[in-house]
């Protein structure tokens, strides 16, 4: 039976593994990816005053929207901000107005270009409907001012009547059709205007324009309706913005559905399988054994720990205050509980961030991580909504998500400690596995990404430290399983799952790796299922190449996002100074397009190193025949990929080094206590400096000037975001992270010629840095 069982599931993995590496070009696909119908409150933005000083109303609802503008007020609605094209349509009636009023101003526009085409109702030029292109304006919550290029009266319309606008924006062809029609035969109107990058080109150049609605009144007041708002996202797989392209076929959902029953009856019957012999005793009498040996009073330590910890870091949860990966993360957990699982793949991209960069919209809410991260925040939605049980349209502007998703970061983070103890307790004293444990659980840079930051670097970490706990203790079904989840939590833990991949197949063995990779294809594609049915089978190639385009083939296609290294020290800001010349913040964020030598850009040079490096790691570890030797003897060699890769890959942000410390940290029996500290601490200084840094400096971006963080406003903050921006200080942070690099990387080989040494390194006999290079 066991072997039926053996070859019953690697036939099925097999099976998996073939459709989930078909091409989704292969399958049938459909027109449109996502439909979107009826007003949100947490999914747009709304303000009652927009750029201006006193404020007018707005009043959403799921049918209608209705502005009304008072004198002086300029209230804004911001529907959508993507990258995408897309079609808008929804019908508007002029209620009231004044005649020095615009009741109503449709607009596609970016804050970055500071041009938009628009369509005005226009009370004090006898109520006509203007096409306007606006180029050179003030961006802010709404375009104002700016110089008018084009103006077409399309015609006039009557207070009452509703009218049906249309508008379609094609990035492809680069065009923005507008038609407005009604069907009242007193009123009969059916009008197009169309706007090119021929004829706007400031307009088109926007990467991601927003569709804004908003009203103004100078004296008197305006009111308008606007309902029956739907929004389609046609299929768009040329675009660098679709993350993964639906498919509607048949055959397809008929082989995803049969292989997923499959799946499910086999994993139950295994797990019968295994519980019987455990269950079934206790049952009829006997005794169940714990799976942990733990006594109840460590259970009980460690529970009053776990409370103070999370007591203690909550008195952070206010200082960073609402920044856009905390406004992502709580409109990610409503729409995966509103939507379902596969939306997340597509309704963020048209959600405005709006919130946190005071109105105005910079950027859409996209997720870009994998189905792990899906599932994580479907449960923090869930438990958000049966715990505090918000009305619907405060869910996401409820600061109490922030608080929830923030404490989620820091019971993580001491899971993490946990994992971290329990590795180093195998591997060197349990006193000093404890104090190991607490450099990470108190670590400033830690503690500053999940506790003010709220970005979830610790949930990853803590299926990457289960993963390598399980291989120490020699679990490769856990190991495999474990290292799975943590590499579709978010793109960079790819790398640490294709370097611990390798490394677990010289440490099992392959033929003991097959059934364990088995099992993990086929609890993996269970977790896939309602991704697969609703989106494709494909989805997890679909995001690694997404991935490995964005990271090594300069696939980012914003212009405004493509800093070099930005909020971080990477091995690039050296030559950014000394070879072009910049200086400051420019180290960072320096454009990847810049020239280094020649025609060779940063990006293309750094892109191709990273990848270089990654693949020469990775042929270590295969041809390297002491690196399992003994226990955790790949540990230096995994932190010293993990360091380089964030050294040298383009785009990356300063709290990933966060996985470095957590990997340094391991590494704890191949140095002396003073080196190991001194290491440790360096690297966490640098990191804490750059998270602060990266942080500051979006708020003063932002002017955010309420912000804790905000440079001008906090004498602290000015102090460190000096220092962060100082070439002195760039200078000295970027040396120091490649001391630890080449440190780390001598220590590797050191490590990897030791073959048969004892598991237990004792503090009189560990190497020194200096002898252990």
């Amino acid at each position: 039976m066991r072997k039926i069982s053996s070859a019953a599931t690697v036939t099925l993995a097999l099976v998996i593994a073939g459709l989930i590496v078909t091409p989704v070009s292969l399958w049938r696909h459909q027109p449109t990816d996502f439909t979107y119908s009826g007003f949100d409150p947490n999914l747009i933005f709304s303000s009652p005053s927009g750029p201006a000083n006193e404020a007018g109303t707005i009043s959403v609802a799921p049918p209608a929207i209705t502005i009304t503008a008072l004198p002086g007020s300029h209230p804004t609605v911001h529907l959508v901000t993507t990258p995408l094209s897309f079609t808008s349509t929804f019908d508007v009636q002029i209620v009231s107005e004044s005649s020095s009023s615009n009741p109503l101003r449709v607009g596609v526009w970016s804050p970055e270009t500071g041009a938009g085409q628009f369509l005005t109702f226009d009370a004090p030029a006898n109520d006509t409907i203007r096409a306007q292109t606006i180029v050179r304006g003030t961006p802010g919550q709404d375009l104002l001012g700016g110089t008018m290029v084009h103006d077409e009266v399309l015609g006039q319309y009557t207070l009452g009547e509703v009218y049906h606008l249309t508008l379609t924006l094609d990035r492809h062809k680069q065009s923005l059709r507008t038609r407005i029609a009604t069907e009242s035969a007193r009123t009969a109107l059916d009008v197009t205007s169309t706007a090119t990058s021929s004829t706007a080109p400031e307009v088109f150049a926007a990467f991601r324009p927003t569709l804004t609605l908003s009203a103004a009144s100078n004296q008197g007041i305006s009111t308008v309706s606007v309902a029956n708002f739907a929004l389609t996202l046609p299929s768009q797989p040329a675009s660098a913005a679709e993350e993964s392209e639906k498919i509607t076929d048949r055959n397809a959902t008929a082989l995803v559905t049969i292989i997923w029953v499959l799946a499910v009856a086999l994993t139950l019957i295994a797990i019968g399988g295994w519980l019987k012999p455990r269950v079934w005793p206790a049952l009829t009498g006997g005794h169940l054994k714990l799976m942990s040996k733990l006594k109840s009073s460590t259970w009980a330590w460690l529970g009053v720990a776990g409370v103070i910890f999370l007591l203690a870091n909550t008195l952070l949860f206010g200082v960073g205050g609402l920044q856009f990966d905390l406004l992502a993360a709580k409109v990610w957990s409503y729409v995966a509980l509103k939507d379902g699982l596969a939306a997340l793949y597509y309704h963020p991209l048209v959600v405005t961030t709006a919130a946190a960069t005071q109105g105005v919209p910079t950027h859409e809410a996209l997720f870009p991580y994998g189905i792990t991260s899906a599932y994580f925040y479907l449960f923090v939605g869930w438990i958000y909504h049966l715990g505090l049980s918000p009305t619907e349209s405060s869910f996401v502007n409820s600061s109490s998500l922030e608080l929830m998703l923030k404490a989620f970061n820091v019971i993580f983070a001491f899971a993490d400690s946990i994992f971290i103890y329990l590795i180093l307790r195998r591997l060197i004293k349990p006193r000093t596995a404890g104090q190991s444990a607490l450099l990470f659980a108190i670590n400033p840079a830690v503690v500053f990404v999940m506790s003010v930051w709220g970005a979830t670097e610790t949930f990853s970490l803590l299926f990457v430290l289960g993963s390598i706990w399980f291989a120490e203790n020699r679990k490769p079904l856990g190991s495999f399983l474990m290292l799975a989840a943590a590499a579709f939590t978010r793109p960079q833990m790819l790398v640490l799952g294709f370097l611990l991949g390798l490394i677990y197949l010289r440490l099992f063995g392959v033929r003991n790796s097959l059934i364990p990779i088995s099992w993990t294809v086929v609890a993996f594609f269970i977790a896939l299922g309602p991704f697969a049915l609703a989106i494709s089978p494909s989805l997890p190639i679909d995001y690694v190449m997404r991935t490995l385009t964005y990271h090594f083939a300069n696939g980012q296609g914003d212009p405004n996002y493509l800093g070099l290294s930005p909020g971080y020290f990477s091995l690039w800001t050296i030559p950014l100074e000394f070879v072009n010349g910049e200086h400051g913040l420019a180290r960072m964020w320096s454009p990847s397009t810049l020239q280094v030598f020649g025609s060779v850009t940063y990006g293309q040079l750094a892109s191709d190193l990273s990848a270089a490096f990654v693949l020469l790691v990775g042929g270590l570890i295969l041809f390297s025949s002491g690196l399992t030797a003994r226990p955790g003897q790949y540990l230096p060699l995994v932190a010293f990929a993990m360091l380089g890769w964030l050294m040298l890959t383009p785009g990356l942000i300063s709290r990933y080094f966060v996985y470095a410390i957590a990997l340094i940290i391991l590494c704890r029996q191949f140095w002396s206590t003073v080196n190991y500290i001194c290491i440790v601490a360096l690297l966490s200084v640098i990191t804490f400096v750059t998270v602060y840094g990266h942080l500051a400096h979006d708020a003063l971006g932002n002017a955010t000037v309420s912000s804790v963080l905000y440079p001008n406003g906090n004498s602290v903050s000015h102090f460190i975001f000096a220092v962060f921006s100082s070439d002195r200080f760039i200078t000295v942070g970027t040396v120091a992270n490649i001391v630890i690099l080449a440190l780390t990387g001598a220590t590797a080989l050191v490590a990897m010629r030791r073959r048969g040494a004892s598991a237990e390194v004792l503090e009189s006999s560990r190497p020194s840095a200096p002898s252990a290079s």
